[in-house]
């Protein structure tokens, strides 16, 4: 048995899109100028320093701070408070098995174990790569 090949032409249905409703807004973007620049940054201090100062607030329900610190990670912005960051990991990293209030809530738990975890993780690479820099300096 032989196929027959069919030599058909494949008709694809044409899309009629209407025209980009950005426009050419990209093509013609222009960068603040100084003092609105500088506007921006101050109003980011300012709001680094509300963020920082909301990390450290230890009378905060520890599930509240676990869900703040999980936001931060997950908004990409956690770099700009990683002293911060690491100190409240080691309260709770110390308070853990004191810590029975929340034992039977599964999705604190997991959170908590997630961010404690990726906070070592963080550790370990830290002082890889300061080991691994001191190993090339001796060398």
């Amino acid at each position: 048995m032989e196929c027959e090949k069919e030599s058909a032409e494949i008709s694809r249905p044409l899309a009629d899109f209407h025209p980009n409703v950005w426009g050419d807004q990209f093509l013609t973007y222009c960068p603040p100028d100084e003092v609105i620049l500088r506007k921006m940054e101050q109003e980011a201090e300012q709001l680094k320093e509300i963020v920082r100062k909301e990390i450290l607030v230890v009378d905060k329900d520890p599930k509240e701070r676990l869900v703040f610190l999980d936001s931060i990670h997950r908004l990409g912005v956690a770099y700009h408070f990683e002293n911060e960051i690491e100190d409240t990991y080691q309260e709770f990293h110390k308070k853990m098995y004191d810590d029975s209030s929340f034992e039977d809530d599964l999705y604190y738990v997991s959170l908590r174990f997630r961010l404690l975890r990726h906070n070592m993780v963080s550790m370990f690479h830290v002082i890889s790569h300061h080991l691994h820099h001191h190993d090339i300096v001796l060398a």
